[in-house]
């Protein structure tokens, strides 16, 4: 967003957002929105899955070239202001719409606030960036950072719109100037009108039409005596409609402009860097006074970019001086500075002169190790190796995800080869450069091993994977169980042919370890876990049989709770997740307890919802080289999670149907989440 503006009348808020590479837009606040940044600019596209449930702007309008139906078009849109003052002097059709206008064309319109509906207000402004409404007389400011045609040295001013015709008449809202100028400079002439409809120029020397000159400036270059007293003015049509401006005279001053000139003394002996100074000395000399003082030389300095530019210093008065790009700026390498001095001499007449200083732009490289790994740059993941140019001395935000998983291997960042943070921004050096982030595997466990129970069913035994006391059991099948503070499994239906394996998060990082057959004689049969689940009024447990028990007892860190028999459910009323229960039974002389975890058993389709004490907690599969996921329910966006598989909704109800987005490369996966 650009610029913002609060009608008063009802607070809506207006924002002005410049666009990236092909539309502007003009949207209106409202809670909850989503404007599709970064996946749409624009108005969305209703045949993209990505776009649902985005707010289109109230008014967009495209850059130049890119749709050569538009009846409007620019680069970058400024202002605005409601137009509903408490004496209206403009046409009714005007009352209570927004104004708004674009830098680059100069073109003002009026926003229909219910429609969007787009009208032509006035045109011919050189770089207009902002406007207000006089409350009382109903006429328009405007801030033009290069005033009246000024373009040699653009040093900005405000003038005033006012409507004192009517709706079918074309009205001189600014009329030509006389202009006395020394030989040898250039002559600016120019005019704004307001009229009902499009508008042409027509401008006349000495009443003679000048060739091309039909737009709302005229310059006439390198004046000389021959010029001396010319008179210009300029005929304005709208349609059947025909104007002629106040003649406006030139005159050429015997006195000659001082001739300036720039020295860079220092910071750019290969281009400017961000951050460091640009020095700079300058004179002048004029042919009646000499050398020109000091006290009469004035300098500016201005960031361009692209078609446009931002201001960095002015108001130096002296000989010499210096300016420093800052380093948190735009990133673009399609930006240069230029120095403007300007000697005004003892008559009063001023020259300009100016240089371009362009920056010194190297080459960065993102890279892993090991190679073939993501990593985030300025907000998005990016493959390796990833490659892009900065301007030296510029702040660039590039990271490294804490995981992530390639390959079926699961890997954990270590470090920079800079030594800088994870995440930390960093400045563009001074030459090429390779950012290494090294990432280091999570090892594999030992492994697991499966063994055949001698009255059937299977047993499986595996090594403590990075201190982790909680492990998921799962087949060919799915999932089966959640087994916390033991390392062995027995599934009483198993068969070794299932394929099993047992899971395991240490540190947020997914380790599957499969289980392998053993021909040893299998050892004593352990017992799997319990699963505890929040529900209205209370909790649920559940826990796998045990061949050969009927009678199970419900305890918690209180001491017992109930007796279960011939079933593998029990609901406690009032119960908390977090009560420490347990399940407790006996094998022959052994008494077993097993800890009742909250923890839900991962579904086929990938993500889970669980009731939690305070709202719904969500558990999905992680994703290979996916590192970013975008929680939604039925009523939108909801959050984005980076380097996790799971999030918790405050608040929430599984009834709100959540799902989890992710992309892998142009497709959108949606992943419903199962109660």
């Amino acid at each position: 967003p650009w610029q913002m503006h609060e009608d008063d009348r009802n607070g809506r808020i207006y924002v002005s957002d410049v666009g990236s590479d092909d539309w502007e837009e003009l949207n209106v606040l409202s809670a909850g929105a989503n404007f599709g940044w970064f996946l749409a600019e624009g108005p969305a596209d209703p045949g993209n899955p990505a776009h649902v449930g985005f707010t289109d702007p109230l008014w967009a309008y495209p850059h130049f070239g890119i749709d050569p139906a538009a009846t409007f078009e620019g680069c970058a849109i400024v202002g605005g202001a409601i137009y509903a003052p408490a004496n209206a002097t403009f046409p009714a059709e005007f009352f209570g719409k927004y104004l708004t206008a674009d830098y680059c064309t100069g073109q003002m319109v009026a926003i229909d606030p219910a429609t969007g509906q787009a009208t032509p207000f006035m045109g011919g402004f050189d770089e207009i960036v902002d406007f207000a409404v006089h409350p009382t007389t109903g006429d328009v400011y405007y801030l033009d950072r290069s005033f009246r045609g000024d373009n040699q040295f653009p040093k900005g001013g405000v003038g005033k719109i006012s409507y004192t015709g009517q709706v079918d008449q074309i009205t001189f809202i600014t009329q030509p100037s006389d202009v006395s100028i020394a030989a040898g400079s250039d002559a600016t002439f120019f005019v704004s009108v307001s009229a009902p409809g499009n508008v042409t120029y027509q401008w006349t020397r000495d009443g003679v039409a000048v060739a091309g000159a039909n737009s709302p400036q005229l310059v006439v270059p390198a004046v000389g005596p021959a010029d001396d007293g010319a008179r210009f003015a300029v005929r304005v049509t709208s349609g059947a409609l025909t104007a002629t401006s106040e003649t406006a005279t030139l005159t050429i001053s015997a006195n000659t402009a001082p001739v300036p000139s720039i020295q860079l003394t220092g910071g750019v002996a290969d281009g400017y860097r961000a951050g460091t100074p640009i020095a700079f000395t300058g004179s002048a000399t004029d042919a009646e006074d000499g050398a020109v003082p000091s006290a009469s030389l004035t300098w500016e300095a201005r960031l361009n970019h692209d078609i446009h530019d931002h201001g960095l210093v002015d108001g130096i008065v002296g000989a010499s001086g210096s300016v420093t790009v800052p380093p948190e700026i735009e990133t673009s390498t399609n930006v240069w500075v230029t120095i403007y001095l300007t000697a005004t001499d003892s008559d009063g007449t001023s020259a300009t002169t100016s240089v371009r200083v362009d920056p010194r732009v190297v080459t960065i490289t993102l890279d892993t190790q090991p190679g073939g790994l993501s990593l985030m740059f300025e907000g998005a993941m990016v493959a390796t190796p990833f490659t892009f140019d900065s301007v030296t001395g510029v702040t660039r935000e590039f990271a490294a995800p804490a995981t992530q998983v390639a390959g079926g291997v699961s890997y954990q960042f270590s470090s920079w080869s800079d030594g800088l943070g994870r995440n930390q921004p960093r400045t563009t050096p001074a030459t090429d450069a390779t950012f290494v982030a090294t990432f280091d595997q999570v090892a594999a466990p030992d492994g697991c091993v499966i063994t055949a129970g001698p009255a059937g069913g299977i047993t499986l035994s595996w090594a403590a994977v990075g201190g982790e006391t909680t492990y998921n059991i799962r087949n060919a099948d799915g999932w089966v169980a959640t087994v916390d503070g033991f390392l062995s499994y027995t599934d009483v239906d198993g068969t070794i042919d299932l394929d099993y394996l047992v899971r395991a998060r240490p540190g947020g990082v997914t380790i599957d370890v499969p289980c392998v057959a053993d021909d040893e004689p299998p050892p004593p049969p352990p017992v799997d876990g319990c699963t505890i689940t929040a529900i209205p009024g209370g909790v649920r447990l559940d826990w796998q049989a045990v061949a050969g028990v009927d009678t199970f007892h419900i305890r918690n860190t209180n001491g017992w709770v109930a007796d279960a028999v011939g079933t593998t459910t029990f609901t406690v009323a009032g119960g908390a997740v977090d009560a420490g229960y347990f399940v407790r039974h006996r094998l022959g002389p052994d008494v077993v307890d097993r800890p009742c975890t909250d923890e839900p058993p991962p579904p086929a389709q990938g993500c889970v919802a669980t009731v939690v004490a305070g709202g719904v907690r969500l558990d999905w599969q992680p994703v290979d080289g996916i590192d970013l996921f975008h929680v939604r329910n039925n009523g939108g966006w909801v959050a984005d999670v980076i380097g996790a598989t799971t999030f918790t909704s405050p608040g929430a109800a599984v009834g709100d149907n959540f799902y989890v987005r992710h992309r892998e490369g142009a497709e959108i996966i949606d992943r419903p989440c199962a109660q």
